[in-house]
C-alpha cells in the first residue's frame, strides 16, 4: 500500500514538472509569436516600404525607355519627312517606288516595322509593312491604314507621337508632314510604327534588367476589378506575386488618352529577402536565450516550490490512505505553500465534523424516502432496478410481486407495458437534456386480478453512483382513481349538453306558439293597450329567443378543435349572412391563414353586425392586415358614429348594449379560445376600429395548397 503512494506521489511530482515545463515553453512560445508578429508588421513592413518604392522607380525607368524609344521613332520620322525619296514617292503618286526608296534594310537599321505615306487629305499614296522577327516583307493590315487615314489631324501634323492600339496589340508611332516645295504647305504625311511586341519588350527588358509586358485592359490577367479600377485612375499598383518576385503595374495611355493598356514590371526581390534573413537571424537568436533562461527557471522553480508541494502532497495523501482524520501535516517555511499546509490542517478539522454531520443526515434522508407516500426508485436504461424506497415495496406486495435489485419491475408482467416502459425512459433522456428537467409520463400495468392500474411517472436522467451507465430517478405516484374522476366528469358534462340542447329546443317550440298568438292578438283587437302589451310581449319574448341563441354558440365554444382558416374567405363567409350590398367594402389583406375556432366566422359576423346596428350612418367597412415583429394585426374599420371613449372596453362585456349585449362579448370569448385579443382603437365621430392581434405562431401565409381542414372550412 506504501509502495503504491509513492509511486502515485512520484507521478504527481513528474506531471507538475511537465506542466511547469509546459506552461514557461508555451509562455516563451507565445512570446516568440508575438515577436515575430511585431517584427513582420513593423520591421518587414519597413523593407517592403523600400521595395515598393524601389519597384515603383523601375516602372518609372520602363515608361522612360518606351518615350525614348518614341522618341526616337519621331526623329526617324522627322528625317524621313525631309528626304528626296519622299517627295518623290508623293509626287509621283506611285505606291511601288516606296520599295526601291525604302528597302529592308533602312526598316532593320531603324527598327521600323511600317511606313506610310499619305497626300495632303489623309489618304494613303505608299506603304510597307516589314517584320523585324523574321526580317521580311509582309502585307500591310489593311485595319492598320483605316486607323491611319483616320487619325486627329494634331496626330498627323506631328504634335503628339506616342501608343496606337491596336488590335494585334500597341504599336509606336510618329506622324510628320512632309513640306511643300514652297515650304509653307503641306504635300502629305510619313507614318512610322514600330509593335510594341515581345522583341521589342525584350529589348526594353535588357536594357532595364527586368522583366517588362504590355497587357491589354479587360483580358484575362492576375489583376483583380479594383486594382484595374486604381490603374485606369492613373496610380502605380505593387503587387508581390511571391516570395522571389514583385511586379509593378501602371496604365499606358494611346494617342487618343485612353487606359488601352498596362505595363507590368517584374523584378527579383532582394530587399525583401534580406529582410526575412535577417528577421529568421533574430528568432534564432531570441529562441537561444530563452530556452537558456527556461532551463534556469525551471532548476529554481524545482527547488523552491515543486519540491515542498510534493512534500505536502505525500503527507496528505498517507492521511488520506490510512483514513485518520485526526492527523495534522507539518507546515515548513513562512510563504503561501506554508499558509496552504495550515489550510489543509483546517480542512481536515472540518472534514472530521462533517463525516458525523453526514451520516446523520443519511439517516435523515433514508427516513425521509421510506415514509414518502410515492413510490420512488433509481432504474438504469436497460429497465433494471437499482434501488427502491418502502412505498414501492408496499405497492409491489399489494400486486403479489417481490422486487430484485438488478432486475426488472417485476409487478409489470407484460412485455407491451415493459417496453413502453423502457421506451419512454429512454424517450426523456433524449427530449431532456442532464440537470435540465424531468420527462413526465403516464404508464397503464394490468395487476394479476384484471384490473387497470395508471401511473404518473417523473423520470430525471443522472448517473447512479458507480454504475458506468446512465439511468433514472423515477417518482411513481397512483392516478388510477384520478383518470377514472376525469372519465366521469368528460361524460357528465356531454350529458349537461345534451340536456341543454334538448331545453334549447323545447323553449324554441314554445316561443313559436307564444309568437303565433302575439301576431293574433294584433289582428283580432282595435284595443291601443292590447296592442301596446302585446309588444311588450314579442320583445321579451324575442330577448329570450336571443338569450338561448346565445346560449347555444357559447356552447359551442372549444367544443370543436382549432383549425386553420382563411382570413379572406372567412370575412366573405361572414357577411353573406347579412345585408351590405349598400356599403362600401374595402379589403387589403394580404394571404394568411389564422389558426382560431370554427366560430371564427360567427366572430367576423359579429363586427360587421355591429356596425349596421349601431353605425347608425355607416357606408363603407374596411378590412385590412398589418403584419409586425410581434405578430399580425386585423384591422376593421367603418366609418359610422364609433364608440364613445368610456366605453370602449364595456362594449364587450356580457350584456352590456342597446339590444342583447351578446354580440362583442362572444367575439373576444371565440377569439380568446387561440390566445388572439381584440380591442377597440376608433374615434368617436369618425367610425369604429377594431384591432385583432394574432400572435406569433397563430398565423401563416396561405400555401398554394391548403390543407384538408382549410378546404373543409370553405365548403
Amino acid at each position: 500500500m506504501k509502495n503504491n503512494n509513492k509511486n502515485t506521489i512520484k507521478k504527481k511530482k513528474n506531471s507538475l514538472q511537465i506542466l511547469s515545463f509546459i506552461l514557461i515553453t508555451a509562455t516563451f512560445v507565445g512570446l516568440l509569436v508575438a515577436i515575430f508578429l511585431i517584427s513582420q508588421f513593423q520591421v518587414m513592413g519597413g523593407f517592403s516600404n523600400v521595395e515598393k518604392k524601389s519597384m515603383a522607380d523601375d516602372v518609372n525607368r520602363s515608361f522612360i525607355v518606351i518615350k525614348d524609344q518614341i522618341g526616337r521613332l519621331d526623329t526617324v520620322a522627322q528625317t524621313w519627312a525631309g528626304s528626296e525619296d519622299t517627295r518623290s514617292t508623293l509626287a509621283s503618286q506611285d505606291s511601288s517606288i516606296i520599295q526601291s526608296r525604302f528597302p529592308d534594310e533602312k526598316f532593320l537599321s531603324t527598327k521600323i516595322n511600317v511606313l506610310v505615306i499619305l497626300d495632303a487629305n489623309g489618304h494613303v499614296i505608299a506603304h510597307k509593312y516589314f517584320s523585324l522577327e523574321s526580317s521580311q516583307q509582309q502585307p500591310t493590315p489593311r485595319s492598320l491604314l483605316s486607323q491611319i487615314e483616320a487619325l486627329p489631324v494634331s496626330t498627323k501634323e506631328g504634335k503628339n507621337p506616342g501608343i496606337l492600339s491596336l488590335e494585334s496589340g500597341p504599336m509606336m508611332i510618329s506622324v510628320r508632314p512632309v513640306p511643300g516645295t514652297n515650304g509653307t504647305t503641306t504635300a502629305g504625311y510619313v507614318f512610322i510604327g514600330r509593335n510594341l511586341d515581345t522583341m521589342t519588350l525584350d529589348e526594353i527588358s535588357n536594357v532595364l534588367g527586368l522583366q517588362v509586358t504590355i497587357h491589354r485592359v479587360g483580358s484575362d490577367s492576375v489583376l483583380a476589378g479594383n486594382v484595374i479600377s486604381s490603374l485606369e485612375n492613373g496610380e502605380t499598383i505593387i503587387i508581390p506575386l511571391s516570395e522571389t518576385t514583385i511586379a509593378g503595374y501602371h496604365t499606358l495611355r494611346d494617342i487618343t488618352g485612353s487606359p488601352s493598356y498596362f505595363i507590368e514590371v517584374a523584378s527579383p526581390r532582394p530587399i525583401h529577402q534580406y529582410g526575412q534573413v535577417s528577421l529568421n537571424y533574430i528568432l534564432l537568436s531570441l529562441l537561444i536565450v530563452g530556452i537558456i533562461f527556461e532551463a534556469i527557471i525551471l532548476i529554481l522553480l524545482e527547488y523552491s516550490v515543486i519540491s515542498r508541494i510534493t512534500g505536502l502532497n505525500r503527507e496528505v495523501q498517507q492521511i488520506g490512505a490510512e483514513g485518520n482524520l485526526k492527523d495534522r501535516v507539518t507546515p515548513k517555511g513562512n510563504d503561501e505553500i506554508t499558509s496552504l499546509a495550515e489550510s489543509v490542517n483546517l480542512m481536515l478539522s472540518s472534514l472530521d465534523q462533517s463525516r458525523d454531520r453526514l451520516s446523520e443526515s443519511e439517516s435523515r434522508y433514508a427516513n425521509l424516502l421510506n415514509n414518502a407516500n410515492d413510490c420512488i426508485f433509481s432504474i438504469n436504461t436497460e429497465g433494471l432496478l437499482l434501488s427502491y424506497n418502502r412505498r414501492l415495496i408496499y405497492f409491489a406486495n399489494t400486486l403479489h410481486a417481490r422486487l430484485f435489485v438488478n432486475q426488472p419491475l417485476s409487478f409489470i408482467t407484460t412485455t407491451g407495458t415493459r417496453e413502453n416502459f423502457r421506451n419512454q425512459l429512454i424517450k426523456g433522456l433524449e427530449v431532456v437534456p442532464d440537470d435540465a428537467g424531468t420527462h413526465i409520463f403516464e404508464l397503464e400495468i394490468t395487476g394479476p386480478d384484471d384490473r387497470n392500474y395508471t401511473f404518473e411517472v417523473s423520470a430525471q436522467p443522472e448517473n447512479i453512483g458507480d454504475v458506468p451507465v446512465p439511468g433514472f430517478f423515477c417518482i411513481t405516484r397512483d392516478i388510477t382513481d384520478h383518470k377514472n374522476y376525469q372519465a366521469s366528469l368528460v361524460a357528465i358534462t356531454k350529458k349537461l349538453q345534451l340536456l341543454s340542447a334538448i331545453t334549447r329546443h323545447d323553449i324554441r317550440n314554445q316561443l313559436t306558439i307564444l309568437f303565433s298568438y302575439i301576431e293574433l292578438s294584433r289582428q283580432n283587437t282595435e284595443l291601443a293597450d292590447t296592442r301596446f302589451m302585446a309588444d311588450k310581449i314579442e320583445k321579451a319574448a324575442r330577448t329570450i329567443s336571443s338569450q338561448i341563441e346565445f346560449t347555444g354558440d357559447y356552447q359551442e365554444l372549444g367544443i370543436k378543435n382549432a383549425r386553420w382558416q382563411d382570413l379572406l374567405i372567412a370575412f366573405k363567409l361572414a357577411i353573406s349572412h347579412l345585408d351590405v350590398l349598400h356599403l362600401k367594402q374595402v379589403i387589403d389583406v394580404q394571404p394568411f391563414e389564422i389558426f382560431v375556432d370554427p366560430l371564427f366566422e360567427k366572430a367576423l359576423c359579429n363586427l360587421v353586425h355591429n356596425s349596421l346596428v349601431h353605425g347608425e350612418h355607416v357606408t363603407e367597412i374596411r378590412l385590412m392586415t398589418c403584419e409586425t415583429d410581434k405578430g399580425l394585426q386585423v384591422l376593421y374599420e367603418d366609418n359610422g358614429v364609433g364608440i364613445p371613449a368610456r366605453d370602449k372596453e364595456n362594449i364587450f362585456q356580457h350584456g352590456f348594449g342597446k339590444i342583447n349585449g351578446f354580440g362583442l362579448f362572444l367575439t373576444r370569448e371565440i377569439l380568446s379560445i387561440t390566445n388572439l385579443s381584440i380591442r377597440e382603437t376608433g374615434d368617436h365621430g369618425v367610425g369604429a376600429r377594431f384591432e385583432i392581434f394574432v400572435p406569433l405562431g397563430k398565423y401563416r401565409i396561405k400555401s398554394a395548397d391548403p390543407p384538408g381542414d382549410l378546404q373543409e372550412v370553405h365548403r
